[in-house]
């Protein structure tokens, strides 16, 4: 369908299988955390005050925390202060946030010959820990002739190494006998993007943490789209609308976006028809208040 709407409106530029995969995928991501709201839950293990939210479609959009028996409530970071005594606190809450304190350089990777790679790189003193999400940029030498980098621009999942090695998976293999590079001359760098939830004190009791999850990520455009299968239509005809703004073709552009607004109103308009209402009497006040 993108295609052929490229044909329609002449697009005087190359649109290659990766540009078309980059742009389903924030279009999705854009529809799917903003208007289907995919709810999941994750039982992170919180030592002290602290827990990473380790879920591969963790986003910061959370809306309930559990603690045992009691609903915590949510907390702006603005208001706390880090070296309040715990035992000074009454009630507790809770608020997350996508950590950027650690970074530093990636060098001597390693990388095993099976699918998927085991890849592994050396930072003195890295801070990271199994679990910790990282964003590596800036990456030299993985490359393969008409390939997209397969390391660079991602966020990883940290999932082993000690106090100077970092290892973690890529999604093929990218060792020099798939094609690539030797990766023993590649170095780059990384970034903390952890997704952590603190509390004011320790939580008691099991904590249970409810968020709206990113749509599951697309591989290749065979991929299948998470989305319900009435705004895929929407997805298409804001990429059209991308392109052929970037083509210059404004006035074609406004008209597909439209469409696509049109199509997500409709959509949340049956939705709404399908749910329940809750009912007008006002819910008893939650036991976290009183304690």
């Amino acid at each position: 369908m993108i295609d052929m709407g490229m044909l329609r409106a002449s697009v005087n530029f190359p649109i290659s299988d990766n540009l078309k995969q980059f742009l389903i995928t924030q279009a999705v991501n854009k529809i799917g955390e903003t208007v289907v709201l995919k709810k999941k839950t994750i039982s992170p293990s919180v030592v002290s005050t602290t827990a990473i939210l380790d879920a591969d479609d963790m986003t910061s959009k959370i809306y309930k925390v559990e603690a045992g028996d009691k609903n915590l409530p949510f907390i702006s970071e603005e208001t706390t202060n880090p070296n309040t005594a715990t035992t000074t606190i009454t009630n507790n809450a809770w608020y997350v946030k996508q950590d950027r304190q650690l970074t530093g350089e990636l060098t001597n990777l390693s990388v095993t010959d099976v699918d998927p790679s085991l890849c592994e790189f050396e930072n003195p003193a890295h801070g990271l820990e199994i679990g910790n999400r990282i964003l590596i940029s800036e990456m030299t030498d993985i490359v393969k002739p008409g390939v997209k980098h397969p390391i660079n621009g991602q966020i990883w999942r940290v999932v082993g190494g000690d106090d100077e090695l970092v290892e973690f998976y890529a999604k093929t293999n990218v060792h020099a006998n798939e094609g690539y590079s030797g990766p023993l001359a590649a170095s780059g760098i990384w970034e903390d993007r952890t997704y952590k939830i603190h509390f004011l004190k320790a939580p008691e009791g099991t904590v249970k943490v409810y968020y709206y999850a990113k749509p599951t990520p697309m591989d290749s455009l065979a991929s299948e789209v998470d989305l319900p299968s009435e705004l895929i239509s929407a997805v298409v005809h804001l990429i059209i609308a991308r392109l052929l703004s970037t083509d210059g073709q404004m006035q074609m552009g406004s008209g597909h976006r439209g469409i696509a607004k049109q199509i997500i109103e409709e959509w949340i308009q049956a939705r709404s028809r399908r749910e329940q209402y809750p009912d007008i009497v006002p819910p008893p006040m939650t036991n976290f208040i009183d304690k």
